[in-house]
């Protein structure tokens, strides 16, 4: 059974006697508890499916600033406009990005196969064919909106 911020609230305070001034700490610990458990695991209560974000012809980045506070990428897929096409893309890390990729302009323009997520922008191994797209899976943060919400995440209310 999902519970509540008022009820966790309530809970907390049968057993440190402290729930009435301790309510604003409890609200943020409630918060912060799903930001830990969504840091380790990409829960399914919390993914977003089949966001897609079109490539402008020859860019060697796409923004993704429409997806809030992103905890996970799960998959990544560069897909034509058309669909009739797709094909998965890697995301790698700084270190390999610096030792092999430098400068994507100077990489021949195509299908990109490695990615590099720098906030709200993801960066393309190489300028990227026209009638392109990007196609994420994510799992966002979440929080409980009130104290009459339930655990947005049904499993870590366990």
């Amino acid at each position: 059974m999902a519970r509540t911020r008022a009820q966790i609230k309530t809970f907390v305070g049968h057993f440190t006697g402290r729930a009435t001034d301790k309510a604003s700490l409890i609200e943020l610990l409630c918060d912060e508890a799903l930001r830990i458990a969504l840091a380790e695991h990409p829960f399914k209560d919390a993914r977003s499916y089949d966001q897609d974000f079109p490539i402008t012809t020859s860019a060697t980045s796409v923004s993704i600033a429409t997806l809030t506070d992103i905890a996970h990428v799960l998959s990544a897929t560069i897909i034509e406009t058309s669909g009739e096409d797709n094909k998965p893309i890697e995301f790698k890390n700084e270190t390999w990005w610096n030792e092999n990729v430098v400068n994507a302009e100077d990489n021949t323009q195509g299908w990109p196969g490695a990615a590099l997520r720098r906030g709200t922008t993801v960066l393309f191994d190489r300028p990227v064919d026209s009638g392109l797209s990007l196609r994420l899976v994510v799992t966002e943060n979440q929080t409980f909106s009130s104290d009459s919400t339930e655990c947005p995440i049904a499993i870590a209310d366990v």
